[in-house]
């Protein structure tokens, strides 16, 4: 089956967005998780597994495909030397949306168009909402109605969360979830992966109320790589190239 190439036309982001995401920012999630204490959202038959960001943002990484870009691009960092972080994120491994709080400056036109038609405004040093979708091997590119939806629902739920955690640590919340004592090696490394288990929160009918729950980590699964599509002489040419040199498409 052909894989399906998004859209490269721009989506006008909507207040909604804008408001979750003030919300989020103001409730400090990233003041009590780390970077790998993970947490899942129920999303319709799947989940979104996400993950607080150095820059106060969020990382949402859809399903068990977008998991597993996250632990790809644990094990390059980890593993490669004198690695470009930003440069494997982006542009090779990451399967996910993020929202980030960075500076005017890094807005480009579309960005601001977005700010302006939301209606908020913005001040001082990474302030202001930027949105990407990040998809491996594909320059980052803004999100489109469906990762709109997602990231909303993930804003909401991961506010409420931080008042889940405003009298107990994760590690705490973990252990009454999933009935297990505290796990030592997780706690020490900050990494829920260690674990086996992440809190899941469930969405209700009366919101903001969510169903707390846990949910296991998904066992690791062989990657399968299609066969790239060629869509014009010049790809043609350089494949045949690259059978004779070793170059990587």
């Amino acid at each position: 089956m052909t894989e399906k190439i998004p859209s490269t036309t721009k989506h006008l982001l909507t207040e909604e967005l804008f408001d979750y995401a003030d919300r989020f920012k103001a409730a400090k999630l990233w003041t009590k998780l780390g970077e790998m204490q993970l947490f899942a959202i129920s999303w319709k038959d799947s989940y979104l597994y996400c993950s607080v960001c150095e820059n106060g943002g969020l990382a949402v990484y859809p399903g068990e495909d977008g998991l597993f870009s996250l632990l790809k691009t644990l094990h390059l960092i980890e593993t490669q030397e004198h690695v470009d972080r930003t440069l494997i994120e982006s542009a090779y491994t990451q399967d996910c949306i993020q929202c980030s709080f960075v500076n005017r400056t890094d807005l480009d036109d579309w960005d601001h168009r977005c700010v302006i038609g939301s209606g908020h405004t913005y001040r001082g040093k990474k302030a202001w909402p930027q949105f990407r979708r990040y998809r491996p091997l594909r320059y980052p590119w803004y999100i489109d109605e469906a990762d709109e939806a997602m990231l909303i629902e993930v804003l909401k739920a991961a506010t409420y969360l931080v008042g889940l955690l405003e009298n107990q640590t994760y590690w705490k919340l973990l252990s009454q979830l999933t009935g297990q004592p505290l796990h030592p090696i997780a706690c020490l490394t900050e990494n829920a992966m260690e674990w086996g288990y992440l809190p899941c929160l469930t969405a209700q009918d009366e919101e903001p109320v969510y169903q707390l729950s846990s949910v296991k980590i998904p066992d690791h699964r062989d990657e399968h790589f299609t066969a790239p599509m060629l869509t014009n002489d010049l790809d043609i040419a350089r494949l045949r190239k690259a059978k004779s040199t070793g170059e990587t498409l």
